[in-house]
């Protein structure tokens, strides 16, 4: 299984947290699992559908008061309470899901490899990344990684915008 941390507008899912699902459905087509998203705080209506339309598997919602506004630290309890045997866990590289994610690392004593352009291969895992300074020409290197790891997907935007991949 692959897990995907979601973040979530009044009509459903960000745009790149509907990005980070296609980037862990093409990961999980590689490694033969289904692809579940995992939702903190308010659920909208219609989300259920809209991630089953990008591949998600299953939708797990965290819902409480420790979890009625935004704290990095109880969201990532929630995250990794729902991980159980997930290949890997991404969420999009927004200051909330990167926060959620390093403290899901700090949870969980991993590493971590940030501003990922692309995952070569799987066994051994080797990844590519790129420089975060937007105005850097594109520079890019391979690097053999070890697991577990976090992996920062770094997207084709402007903007930064990181995933973060445990794999476990």
């Amino acid at each position: 299984m692959i897990l995907v941390f979601v973040e979530t507008a009044a009509e459903g899912a960000t745009e790149v947290s509907l990005e980070t699902v296609t980037f862990a459905r093409s990961l999980a087509e590689r490694t033969g699992g289904p692809v579940h998203a995992v939702v903190v705080g308010a659920l909208p209506e219609k989300l259920a559908d809209e991630l089953a339309a990008y591949g998600v598997a299953e939708v797990h919602h965290a819902v409480g008061e420790a979890f009625s506004a935004y704290a990095g630290a109880a969201w990532a309890a929630a995250v990794d309470a729902v991980r159980g045997d997930a290949g890997a866990v991404l969420a999009a590289g927004t200051p909330r899901g990167m926060e959620v994610l390093a403290h899901l690392a700090a949870r969980l004593d991993v590493a971590m490899a940030a501003n990922v352009v692309a995952i070569g291969t799987t066994e051994p895992l080797v990844v590519t990344r790129q420089p975060t300074v937007v105005t850097q020409s594109v520079v890019t290197q391979s690097t053999v990684v070890t697991r577990p790891i976090i992996i920062g997907q770094r997207h084709a935007y402007a903007s930064m915008r990181v995933c973060r991949i445990h794999i476990v």
